[in-house]
């Protein structure tokens, strides 16, 4: 899985505050459920977040988030609803990727989004072909 974010504000990395640009690019290019999520906890800063698990979220509620500063951090909502994105989440330090990517073959391994997270676990990111 390939995500370029290259035209999103001009640069290809993402920053503290996250521009209304670089929402609108992960939902309606990517289609990707993207919320604002609390600084520093694993979940979304929306109380009625769960009603994003069967619809993405429209211009207007994200320009709402943006105008409200709502932001610091994104969270992505797994599912048919980010058209069947699944994610491991390797916590510990990631202490058990290593022996978990030497089980996959390079030629899937290569398909796969592998980003670190701030408390330095790993994140593997795909999507089912028939979700």
């Amino acid at each position: 899985m390939n995500f370029d974010f290259s035209d999103v504000d001009g640069e290809n990395k993402i920053s503290e505050s996250i521009s209304k640009d670089l929402f609108h690019h992960l939902i309606f290019h990517h289609g990707l459920c993207v919320l604002p999520a609390l600084p520093n906890e694993k979940r979304p800063a929306l109380s009625n977040w769960r009603k994003y698990t069967s619809s993405l979220p429209t211009s207007e509620e994200v320009d709402e988030w943006i105008n409200n500063k709502l932001p610091s951090r994104i969270c992505i909502v797994c599912g048919a609803v980010s058209g069947g994105l699944e994610c491991l989440d390797f916590d510990d330090g990631g202490s058990a990727f290593q022996k978990w990517r030497e089980q996959i073959p390079d030629h899937l391994y290569d398909r796969l989004f592998i980003e670190s997270t701030p408390s330095g676990g790993v994140h593997c990111w795909y999507r089912l072909a028939d979700a």
